[in-house]
């Protein structure tokens, strides 16, 4: 929507102000290519083998990895923030994590304040919420989780030191806080707790932690939540099945947080739970912004993301079925969309295939199809349905009201619209060549499918969405014909 509001208003706007200052007396357009003769569609045989060379080994590739192409946005797993005393080299840090998880991505996260090389974010398949299964199965205090195999990845490398922020507090003097004041005691009542505005801590408990360093809530929470979760009752259950609905802490970070509890939590289950915290917060890294995907949800995701790729085609067929009168347009284009996805899902597996191999040029990485990379792939449809609707529109224009579609016609609409296709891709592809060289780590690989599928969708439109449209409408008229003189 701003880009059609800037080309229609902002920049009809700044052309006039310019040409009424004299600043400009004389406009010329720079043709790329020059007025060209070329002959594309002899070449559709040609294509149409590279296309299938490049799908079939992308496919090949994409199915021998299986889930290894997945993040764990649709396989469920884990996503740990780690943080480094001193920085440290990514490749590192990966190797040492490889030795204890059989499937894991490391990205580097710049943040503001923070040296190169001292937070990464890891991902894994490997569910944190096992902890609590391994710990009822063994009862050991050993156990083979997300956090302490991060930690014992760790443990013995002085190159490669986590960042441990301890809990400071010599003792755990519970505060009570006052129970709610109902209306009928207190018509001015506005309060519900000593504590703060919500019932569901009046009559609980309140305590003000102290950490050596900075500390994000859902973080200190998570800790609280996992030691709540063992403490069991007379028959060997866990006494708290949602420790998480039970507490709360504020604000969202900080070296001091503010703990609040309801009532349904003893006040020596507390001091225990903070206890065993304050034990294993000394003893294990610093591990932030942890959260789990359970397979039910990243199914869930799966079906989302395909969903959106059939809708949007559907809705892209519709719309040029209305906006060129015939069918085969929106088939011709979708047709030529598929491809282009295909081929981008594809080399995104060679790639991941050629990182695992050892090859790291060309920034490669083993990138996972995640959700950012759902959203490249809608925008790859995007961008080369525009460019396809141009050339249509062209092919509509020479095409006339001549009831046959001809291969010269497709070759003299191709050739006028070439230049402004090349100008259209060249300037697109600096800008996200530029967003996968220096965007950082976070999306490098939404960045590399854009640059893929910028590549494809001109290469696509020129070779493919044109001469499927083609065969199409001559099929269409030689059926027509055929049906006729039946008649």
């Amino acid at each position: 929507v701003m880009s059609m509001f800037t080309a229609l208003y902002f920049g009809r706007l700044m052309f006039d102000v310019i040409e009424r200052k004299r600043w400009l007396t004389n406009l010329k357009m720079v043709s790329l290519v020059g007025a060209t003769s070329w002959d594309f569609i002899s070449k559709q045989r040609f294509a149409f083998v590279v296309s299938v060379l490049l799908i079939g080994a992308g496919m090949a590739a994409l199915f021998s990895r299986g889930e290894r192409n997945l993040g764990i946005d649709f396989t469920g797993g884990t996503m740990v923030t780690l943080l480094f005393d001193n920085p440290v080299d990514r490749d590192d840090v990966k190797v040492a994590l490889e030795k204890k998880f059989d499937s894991v991505s490391l990205e580097e996260l710049q943040v503001a304040k923070t040296e190169p090389g001292t937070r990464f974010r890891m991902q894994t398949t490997m569910r944190d919420a096992d902890a609590f299964e391994a710990f009822e199965e063994t009862d050991d205090g050993k156990e083979d989780t997300v956090k302490s195999l991060i930690n014992d990845a760790f443990e013995d490398n002085p190159d490669l030191v986590l960042k441990k922020v301890s809990l400071e507090n010599e003792t755990f003097k519970l505060e009570a806080l006052a129970a709610a004041i109902t209306p009928a005691e207190d018509e001015d009542a506005s309060k519900t707790s000593k504590g703060g505005d919500d019932e569901k801590f009046s009559g609980g408990w309140q305590i003000e932690l102290s950490f050596s360093g900075s500390r994000e809530a859902s973080t200190a929470a998570s800790y609280l939540e996992r030691e709540l979760l063992k403490i069991r009752n007379d028959e060997g259950f866990s006494r708290y099945d949602n420790p998480g609905e039970l507490i709360a802490f504020a604000p969202e970070n900080g070296e001091t947080l503010t703990l609040q509890a309801t009532a349904d939590i003893t006040e020596a289950d507390l001091e225990k739970a903070l206890g065993k915290m304050q034990t294993t917060l000394a003893n294990s890294p610093l591990l932030d912004e942890m959260n789990s995907f359970a397979g039910s949800v990243a199914a869930e995701m799966q079906q989302s993301a395909i969903l959106a790729m059939l809708a949007s085609l559907v809705a892209i067929v519709a719309y040029i079925w209305f906006r060129f009168q015939r069918i085969t347009f929106g088939l011709a284009a979708v047709v030529a969309l598929v491809h282009d996805v295909l081929v981008v899902l594809g080399m995104v597996a060679l790639a991941s295939f050629a990182y695992g191999q050892g090859f790291t040029g060309l920034g490669l990485r083993e990138f996972k199809i995640n959700l950012p990379m759902i959203a490249a792939f809608l925008t790859i449809v995007g961008y080369s349905l525009n460019d396809t609707i141009v050339v249509f529109d062209r092919i509509r224009e020479v095409r006339g009201k001549n009831p046959n579609l001809t291969i010269d016609m497709l070759n003299t609409s191709l050739n006028q619209t070439l230049s402004r296709t090349l100008l259209t891709s060249l300037t697109t592809l600096v800008v996200v060549g530029i967003l996968y060289a220096w965007g950082g780590e976070g999306i490098h690989g939404f960045a590399f499918c854009l640059v893929i599928g910028v590549i494809v969708g001109t290469y696509s439109s020129i070779y493919v969405a044109s001469p499927v449209l083609l065969w199409l409408m001559n099929r269409t008229e030689s059926t027509t014909v055929t049906a006729g003189g039946r008649n």
